[in-house]
C-alpha cells in the first residue's frame, strides 16, 4: 500500500462495520449483503484511488509511478475470494440447515446418534396446537382424530454413545396441556450447544386445530387443517396445503414457501428464494424479498406483493403470475393493476381494467386479448414498448420515445412521426380509453395481435391457422 494512503483504512472500516453490525443484530445478513453488493467495494477503491491522484496532481506533487501496488493487488485478491465465497456460502448455506457439516456422508464433529420420540394426550377442550421446535423438520397432519400424536426422532452428533444419550436424556420433548392449547417442546434450548441436536416430527391433530410453530432451522409441512396457521423461524422450508383458515408467514430465511389450496388470507414477511402460491381463496399480501422464482395462480382476491425491488398488486388472479429476478410474466389478470420495479422485463396478456406499469428499466410487451380496452399508463426509462392489440380494438394511443425508433404495424388508424433521436404514435381516433406510453431510450411500436404470437403460459409458439380451403373450380361453360 502507497504511503499516506486511505484506501485502506476506508475498506478495513466498512469490512468492520458490516461485521460489528451483523454482531449486534444477529438478523442483518451480512454474508448475503457481501454476496450481492461485493463489487461495489471494488468499484469505491477506484473512486478513492482516483480522488488520491488528482489530489496529488492539484498540489504539483510527482504521482505514483504504478496505479496500484503490490499490497493492493494482495487486498484486492482477498476481497474477490470473500466476495465469491459470500455468493457460494448463499447459494448452498440451506444444505446445512441442520447445523450439520458433511464431508463424503460421513459427519464431522462427532458421529450422529438417533433416538425415537413418541407421545400422546387427549384433545378435549382443547383448540391449538403450539410446536417449539429449534432445530429439526416438523410435519403436521390434520384428521378425524380425538387426540394429539406425535412420533419422531432426536438425532444427536456426539463423541460417544454415551455422551449422546446424557444430551438426549436433557432434551426430553415433552406434551404440556395449558388452557385450551397442547405444547409440543423438545427443550433443546437445555443444551449449551444446541446446534448437536435436532427433532424431527411427524404430527397428527383434529382436522379443526389451529396451529403455531416456532423454530430456529428446520422445515414446516403442516397439510388438511381448518384452523389458523403461524408459522416463524429464522431459516425455514414452509409447505402448506388444504388449509381452511388465515395463514401467517414470518421468515428470516427460507428456501422455499409453497402453499396450495388455502382458503383463507395469507400474509408473508421475511425474505427467501422461492414462493409458490395456488388456489388462495382469501387475500394474499406478500411483504419480503424473494430472490428466486414467485408464481402465482389463481388467486381469488386481491394480491399484494412488496419487495425491496420490485412491487405488484391486482384485484384478483383468475391465470398466473410468474416473476423472476429479471422477468415479470402474466396471463389472465383482473385489475387494477400496478407493477412498480427497478430492473424487469414485463409481459402481460389477457389482462383487464386499469394497469399502470412504472420500470426503471426493463422492456415492456402487454397482449390485451379482448375489447374494450382499459386504461394503460406504461412507462420505462430504460427499455422498449411493444403494445399488441386485437384487430377491432378502439382506443386513444399516446405513445413517445425520447431516444429510440418509432414502428407502427398496426395501420393507417395510428399517426407516426419520427424525429431526430425520438418519436410519437398517436391515435387518429377520438374514440376509446386513453393508452399512455412512454420511454426514455427505447423503440415504441404497435401492432395487431395474430396467431403466431407465443402462449406465455406454456412458452410454445401457437400452431398457425389451418390453410384456406381450394376454391371449386368453375363450371364448364
Amino acid at each position: 500500500m502507497r504511503k499516506g494512503s486511505f484506501v485502506l483504512p476506508v475498506v478495513l472500516i466498512l469490512l468492520g462495520a458490516l461485521f460489528l453490525i451483523s454482531n449486534l443484530y444477529p438478523g442483518f445478513q451480512v454474508f448475503d449483503l457481501l454476496g450481492h453488493y461485493w463489487p461495489f467495494l471494488l468499484i469505491g477503491w477506484g473512486v478513492l484511488r482516483g480522488a488520491e491522484v488528482l489530489y496529488t496532481y492539484s498540489r504539483n506533487q510527482p504521482l505514483p509511478v504504478s496505479g496500484v501496488t503490490g499490497g493492493e493487488w494482495l487486498l484486492i485478491v482477498l476481497l474477490m475470494i470473500i466476495g465469491s465465497g459470500s455468493v457460494g456460502f448463499n447459494r448452498f448455506r440451506n444444505q446445512f440447515s441442520d447445523g450439520r457439516i458433511t464431508l463424503r456422508g460421513l459427519e464431522m464433529f462427532g458421529e450422529p446418534f438417533d433416538y425415537p420420540l413418541s407421545g400422546a394426550v387427549k384433545t378435549e377442550g382443547k383448540q391449538r396446537l403450539v410446536v417449539e421446535n429449534l432445530r429439526g423438520n416438523v410435519r403436521i397432519v390434520g384428521g378425524n382424530v380425538s387426540e394429539i400424536t406425535v412420533t419422531g426422532r432426536n438425532t444427536i452428533r456426539a463423541f460417544s454413545e454415551e455422551e449422546a444419550q446424557k444430551l438426549h436424556n436433557q432434551a426430553q420433548f415433552e406434551l404440556v396441556e395449558q388452557g385450551d392449547q397442547v405444547i409440543v417442546r423438545t427443550n433443546q434450548e437445555r443444551l449449551s450447544g444446541d446446534g448437536r441436536i435436532a427433532s424431527d416430527l411427524d404430527i397428527t391433530v383434529p382436522k379443526n386445530f389451529a396451529i403455531l410453530c416456532r423454530g430456529r432451522r428446520g422445515d414446516f409441512d403442516v397439510s388438511e387443517v381448518s384452523g389458523q396457521v403461524e408459522i416463524n423461524s429464522e431459516n425455514a422450508g414452509v409447505r402448506l396445503h388444504e388449509i381452511g383458515n388465515k395463514i401467517l408467514i414470518d421468515l428470516k430465511r427460507s428456501d422455499i414457501v409453497r402453499a396450495t389450496n388455502i382458503k383463507g388470507d395469507i400474509e408473508i414477511k421475511g425474505r427467501g428464494d422461492d414462493l409458490e402460491l395456488e388456489n388462495v381463496g382469501g387475500q394474499v399480501t406478500v411483504l419480503a424479498t424473494y430472490s428466486g422464482n414467485i408464481h402465482f395462480r389463481n388467486l381469488a382476491n386481491p394480491v399484494r406483493y412488496e419487495s425491496s425491488n420490485s412491487n405488484f398488486s391486482a384485484k384478483k388472479v383468475p391465470g398466473f403470475i410468474r416473476m423472476t429476478r429479471g422477468e415479470l410474466t402474466g396471463n389472465d389478470i383482473t385489475g387494477p393493476l400496478e407493477i412498480h420495479s427497478r430492473l424487469k422485463d414485463i409481459q402481460l396478456s389477457n389482462f383487464s381494467d386499469t394497469i399502470n406499469i412504472d420500470v426503471d428499466r426493463g422492456d415492456i410487451e402487454l397482449k390485451p386479448h379482448n375489447t374494450p380496452l382499459s386504461k394503460m399508463d406504461v412507462k420505462t426509462r430504460n427499455g422498449d414498448i411493444a403494445l399488441v392489440f386485437p384487430e377491432a380494438a378502439r382506443f386513444q394511443l399516446d405513445a413517445e420515445t425520447l431516444r429510440g425508433e418509432i414502428d407502427n404495424s398496426y395501420g393507417k388508424s395510428i399517426q407516426e412521426n419520427q424525429e431526430k433521436r425520438g418519436g410519437t404514435l398517436k391515435s387518429t381516433d377520438s374514440q376509446g380509453v386513453a393508452i399512455n406510453a412512454r420511454t426514455d431510450r427505447g423503440r415504441v411500436s404497435i401492432r395487431k395481435a395474430g396467431r403466431d404470437d407465443q402462449d406465455w403460459d406454456t412458452g410454445k409458439t401457437l400452431p398457425p391457422r389451418p390453410p384456406a380451403p381450394p376454391k371449386a373450380p368453375s363450371p364448364v361453360q
